[in-house]
């Protein structure tokens, strides 16, 4: 029987969560020690661990007051008084949460039990074990692979995020790769006429946008799953509503058939104003990364000021990559806020280990809309990027 002893950190309380996930055998139990101001972090790491993981098995140390982080003294004291800390027992340390000087502190207060040490490197999905003693020369570190890959739910709870990324149907394509690729196509091999990108912006402003508006009483009353006839919207009876004569026209050009003849459904009026772009990325990412785990339109959230939807969403090598999507950049003032967003959704909500991206059917030539994203810690992709998938997938890669 050993003991796993972990630091949370609020950065990144990954590294606890995945020695835990590695290191942990039936009959061990976990030691979390946490400073004031993480207390609540650690809270969210223990209730993620305890689908695996009895409560009673599960003991903590937290510092009493918000200071004591940088007080060695208290620290070691903390630890040493908490009543957990007996001889005869054995301890797996994970160096790797809190602070640099906590971790000096907790290496040097378990010096006196029966204590092995570990780093967790979730950079490169390996856990070191590192015998701390006088010789230097005999090469005897140990490198173990990180076997577990978390899925977008796992990462989001660990942060305290809120999601419906557990619910795997709505986060799904509704069309097919195909469907997806000839419109983009379109868009990037000047396909679509001056009708079908008219077709389009009516299609968004009048019926998209409307339905959530109290004055079109009918399209307010369209549902997920309803449908609306085509027919009404080439030629509608009710005088708010704005006519599409060509509807038709524009969906036989891009080989798009409703699922009900005839009838366009709120889902395909949001995938044909943009969720194409979307369900596209979603596509890409699969051919390229090969992901552990993918989603489209996740809903996250802390509180009220911070709900946001994220556009495609996905792990790979317990890394969170998530991806905006837009179709076009009207101005900078628009680009700005696009990026301000994305960077402000990673700083209050997802942590270091998340690594954004901006996709955008727009070109940057002279490159200053991926040198304003940079600048930023946000990835930007052109047109002209998004088209070059050796280039993508070298792109992806590198982050993280």
């Amino acid at each position: 029987m050993k003991t796993l002893v972990n630091i949370i950190s609020k950065e990144n309380p990954i590294s606890a969560y995945l020695f835990v996930k590695e290191m942990y055998e039936a009959g061990d139990r976990l030691l979390f020690f946490s400073a004031k101001d993480t207390e609540d972090t650690m809270r969210h790491v223990i209730k993620s661990v305890s689908p695996f993981v009895k409560s009673s098995v599960v003991d903590t140390v937290v510092l009493e007051r918000e200071g004591d982080k940088h007080f060695y003294e208290r620290i070691c004291r903390a630890l040493r008084d908490s009543g957990y800390l007996k001889e005869g027992n054995c301890y797996y340390v994970n160096l790797a949460g809190g602070t640099r000087y906590m971790a000096l502190a907790v290496q040097q207060t378990f010096r006196k039990y029966n204590a092995e040490y570990f780093y967790t490197d979730v950079v490169n999905n390996m856990i070191i074990h590192t015998l701390y003693d006088d010789s230097i020369d005999d090469n005897d570190d140990c490198f173990l692979s990180i076997r577990h890959r978390m899925k977008i739910g796992e990462y989001l709870s660990l942060y305290a995020i809120h999601h419906d990324a557990d619910q795997p149907d709505i986060h799904l394509p509704i069309r097919s790769k195909e469907d997806a690729r000839r419109i983009f196509d379109g868009f990037t091999l000047n396909q679509l006429s001056e009708d079908d990108y008219l077709a389009i912006d009516k299609l968004r402003n009048g019926y998209r946008n409307a339905l959530s508006r109290q004055g079109h009483q009918q399209l307010y009353r369209l549902k997920r799953k309803d449908n609306i006839s085509i027919e009404q919207i080439e030629n509608p009876y009710d005088p708010e509503w704005i006519p599409i004569h060509n509807l038709n026209k524009f969906l036989r050009h891009i080989e798009f058939v409703p699922s009900t003849n005839g009838m366009l459904s709120k889902d395909e009026i949001d995938y044909l104003t943009g969720g194409w772009f979307e369900e596209y990325v979603y596509y890409l990412v699969q051919d390229l990364c090969n992901p552990d785990d993918a989603a489209i339109s996740v809903r996250v959230w802390k509180d009220e000021s911070h709900d946001n939807e994220l556009d495609v969403v996905f792990t790979k090598g317990n890394k969170l990559y998530v991806i905006e999507c837009k179709t076009g950049v009207d101005n900078k003032k628009m680009f700005n806020e696009i990026v301000y967003k994305a960077c402000a959704l990673k700083e209050a909500l997802l942590g270091i280990s998340c690594n954004s991206f901006i996709f955008s059917l727009k070109n940057d030539k002279e490159g200053l809309l991926k040198s304003t994203a940079k600048n930023m810690d946000v990835t930007f992709c052109d047109r002209d990027r998004m088209m070059r998938p050796d280039e993508l997938r070298k792109l992806l890669s590198k982050r993280g």
